[in-house]
């Protein structure tokens, strides 16, 4: 009896440590950041970015065209210190496209950016422009708008993805 008892202990132990050797491994890497401005120069959605991290183009069945999504209302400001302002140059890394893979078939995408500060909306390239000029650094709104190129039209039945990089640059007060 006692030989069977023992030996059902080592086939237990022995099932259990081929179970462990056996036992699949995986691993999940998460990407995080964090932007902190510094100081008081920042550009910001009213909203926060995450809230516009994926923004639809309405696909209007009448007109075969895309509908530019809604602006998005921003915030902006540049204090350098000191109680000066600045400027804000914007650009796109690259230019924006909607894109179905085939490079024939993207769509441009105008991206336009105004402020309290520079009314008149600039449409970003990969050229840094002014968007805010406040030589006293005060808080600006504005708004950030994109637009499908009317003169494309999509293929039906086609998804279309892209992005949208943008470049902020900060630039304080210049002596006059």
């Amino acid at each position: 009896m006692t030989t069977k008892r023992i030996m059902l202990a080592i086939g237990a132990v022995t099932m259990t440590m081929a179970g462990l050797a056996h036992a699949d491994t995986t691993s999940q890497t998460i990407n995080i950041r964090a932007d902190v401005p510094s100081g008081s120069s920042y550009i910001q959605p009213l909203d926060g970015w995450n809230a516009h991290t994926n923004v639809k183009f309405n696909y209007d069945v009448f007109s075969k065209k895309l509908q530019a999504p809604q602006p998005i209302a921003l915030q902006m400001q540049n204090d350098q210190g000191g109680g000066k302002g600045g400027v804000i140059n914007a650009s796109l890394a690259e230019p924006a496209v909607l894109s179905d893979g085939t490079s024939g078939d993207d769509i441009p995408v105008a991206v336009t950016i105004s402020s309290k500060s520079v009314p008149t909306a600039v449409t970003l390239t990969t050229t840094p422009q002014p968007i805010y000029n406040d030589a006293a650094g005060a808080v600006n709104n504005g708004s950030l708008a994109m637009s499908a190129d009317a003169s494309k039209t999509p293929n039906l039945g086609t998804h279309y993805e892209g992005t949208v990089d943008l470049v902020f640059d900060f630039q304080p007060a210049t002596s006059s």
